[in-house]
């Protein structure tokens, strides 16, 4: 067997070919906004390089108000910042009102929810805290503090709201997600029967203090999930007379509109007109107008619908208002369209607006980093840590928080997630791959050094994939650098192994013919092989 004695030109060719050899992660310099998406179709190059220079703000109300709007809206004046500060909008923990009762400072819990009363009734600028503040006793964790408050002060307004909006979410645990045709019949009387428990608690919080929002959405929900239409209409009458333009009154009533409640597109639309004259105090409750076109776009997502007409409608209620749900179900329609209106730049903007009011969690975390992780490792690094924290065991997750990392040159970090990747079947090959690479080659280290670095995931990589043509090339390049000679038998695995498919492999053989072309001649030691 033959032996080519490479001397400076392998070498220089095993240093100088990462590009070459594996283009999907190359390093990636500093450039500019405008460079980095120079190639981006407009609207979307301008708002990815107008995003870009937002998520440098560390402050996230700032950072929020800075972000581009979506190209096309038709948002009111004041809804993108009533949008951010609601986002930034901290009620008081479970665990602090918990930790007062056990105190006896009763009276600075009931200071508390009056004080964010007083907030909510602004006439303009109105917080929903207060409503924020009383979502977490929807909780199965909230069982015991509700009932030792509702012990503690039996006729307490607030006291009682809470434990009966606890009886509401165990309802609404109970009853699920389907159809009540889908739903077991013993699963509706349990809802039933927790909703039994709760409506004397509204009812009686709401004698004690007839203008308590959050009894009344309480009871309004309760109501409509029951199928009561006389407490579903006595609800809404009383809490709309209160504030018709509360968020929270809003955003239940629209659901108890929607057709999988009973109720159907033309009743929501109705409602829609009648909340259109409070944009001037309340800009924030274009969301809420934009509802009908977004539900009726995730009816058609769940419907497997990924088609133009879920985009258009998705697009209409976009228009209308920066509704959550709205950007996250478009983005996935722009990525998934079975039609040929798929546009993954226009889905990348989507989950970007959505990440400048709320997480999105991992499904959108993945998709920003997936698509950011050759253009801008560094935010791509962002958005895959975000991802990682929405589930650590994720392996698309860890995945992209690896190679983000390999091409911001952070290559410790970049390992120690490849081989998280790497318990996964569908990521370990690549992961395998990238970690070779990345040693070789992107590393910055001395040819010999990287190659013996890389040489524990080359031999997994050539022994768990035996027909990898790519790893044939890396073990060439290998070779060359750790002993300055690469055996014919090696040159001969690759060229059996080659996909004449894949321009990388392709280009290798030639690149490495011209090689020996241009002078390479059999060392002595082959002579006498």
């Amino acid at each position: 067997m033959g032996e080519l004695l490479l001397a400076g030109v392998l070498a220089l060719l095993a240093a100088g070919s990462a590009t070459a050899s594996e283009p999907e992660l190359p390093p990636i310099p500093e450039k500019s906004a405008a460079e980095l998406f120079k190639d981006v179709p407009a609207p979307w190059r301008d708002y990815l390089i107008q995003a870009r220079g937002a998520e440098r703000i560390a402050d996230p109300l700032q950072r929020c108000l800075a972000y581009p709007d979506l190209p096309g809206n038709q948002w009111p004046k004041g809804h993108v910042e009533a949008h951010c500060k609601d986002h930034q909008v901290v009620a008081m923990l479970m665990a602090d009102a918990q930790r007062r009762l056990q105190e006896g400072k009763l009276a600075e819990l009931d200071a508390y929810i009056a004080g964010a009363m007083v907030r909510h009734a602004k006439a303009t600028e109105s917080s929903e805290e207060i409503h924020y503040f009383f979502q977490q006793f929807l909780s199965e964790t909230a069982d015991a503090f509700t009932a030792d408050w509702l012990r503690a002060v039996p006729d307490s307004a607030y006291a009682l709201t809470a434990r009966a909006l606890y009886y509401s979410g165990a309802a609404e645990r109970v009853r699920g997600t389907k159809f009540s045709s889908e739903t077991p019949r013993e699963d509706l009387r349990r809802m039933t029967q927790l909703y039994d428990l709760a409506t004397p608690l509204f009812r009686k919080a709401i004698a004690s203090k007839p203008d308590f929002l959050p009894a009344w959405n309480g009871m309004l929900s309760a109501a409509f999930r029951d199928s009561r239409a006389e407490l579903e209409a006595e609800a809404f009458a009383a809490a709309n007379a209160i504030d018709p333009g509360c968020q929270d009154l809003v955003d239940i009533r629209m659901q108890s509109l929607q057709p999988r409640w009973g109720g159907s597109y033309e009743a929501m639309l109705a409602y829609a007109e009648q909340l259109k004259p409070l944009l001037g105090k309340r800009p924030l409750l274009a969301r809420e107008i934009a509802e009908p076109y977004a539900d009726r776009g995730s009816w058609l997502i769940t419907s497997e619908e990924m088609t133009s007409e879920a985009a258009d409608v998705l697009n209409v209620a976009l228009r209308i208002g920066s509704n959550d749900d709205a950007l996250h179900n478009a983005a996935n329609v722009a990525f998934n369209a079975k039609d040929g209106s798929a546009d993954e730049w226009k889905a990348l903007a989507y989950l970007l607006q959505e990440a400048r009011f709320r997480d999105g969690g991992l499904w959108a975390n993945v998709n920003i980093a997936r698509m950011l992780v050759r253009r801008d490792p560094a935010l791509a690094v962002k958005y895959a840590t975000r991802a990682v924290a929405n589930d650590p065991e994720d392996a698309a997750a860890r995945y992209y928080l690896a190679a983000s990392n390999y091409n911001a040159k952070r290559f410790e970090e970049a390992e120690k997630n490849y081989l998280l990747a790497a318990k996964d079947k569908d990521r370990r090959q690549a992961s395998l791959r990238e970690l070779v690479t990345m040693w070789m080659f992107a590393a910055g280290l001395e040819p010999r050094i990287g190659s013996a670095k890389a040489k524990p995931y080359l031999d997994q990589l050539i022994r768990e994939y035996p027909e990898d043509g790519r790893a044939r090339i890396y073990r060439i390049q290998s070779e060359g650098a750790l002993t300055r000679r690469v055996s014919n038998e090696l040159i001969q695995d690759f060229e059996k192994r080659m996909d004449p498919k894949d321009p990388v492999q392709v280009r290798f053989q030639k690149q490495f013919a011209e090689v020996i072309k241009n002078g390479i001649k059999p060392s002595p030691a082959s002579k006498t092989k």
